[in-house]
């Protein structure tokens, strides 16, 4: 199975006055998250979520894009179900191989804050997809309930 297709979209859901609370974030006026979509030539889709912050205090724009422009091709091609793997090449970004190659992370400049929040709305969405290859839940493929 190969990744044939990234995608990401913002979602942006304003809410009334009356669903409207206010936080030590300040008031959440509107829900946004982006909706990240992997879909492999086997037919499969997984779906992921990520969030530029909390509430309505971020703009998911930059999230579109490093999913688009960075991630994307990176993983267009790759098997989603080698989720480790993938991860560490997200992270690593050009500087992958050789972090292989020495076996330890070298990642470039930046994976911190948002470009780590754009990948685990891909990281979701590559473990959305095993679930459904292995038609089981991912609480399934992580070991089951627990206390």
């Amino acid at each position: 199975m190969k990744i044939t297709h990234v995608e990401a979209a913002w979602l942006h859901v304003p809410l009334e006055a009356a669903a409207q609370h206010v936080s030590d974030f300040g008031r959440i006026t509107a829900f946004d998250a982006v909706l990240v979509t992997i879909r492999t030539d086997a037919g499969l889709v997984g779906y992921g979520e990520a969030k530029p912050a909390v509430g309505s205090a971020g703009d998911a724009s930059a999230l579109v894009t490093i999913v688009k422009n960075e991630l994307a091709p990176a993983l267009i091609g790759e098997d989603p179900r080698d989720i480790g793997r993938l991860w560490t090449r997200m992270y690593n970004g050009s500087r992958a191989a050789l972090a292989q190659r020495f076996g330890r992370a070298m990642p470039v400049l930046g994976r911190r804050g948002i470009h780590v929040a754009a990948m685990s709305g891909v990281d979701l969405a590559l473990w959305d997809l095993l679930g459904k290859a292995h038609a089981t839940s991912v609480l399934a493929l992580l070991g089951g309930a627990s206390r």
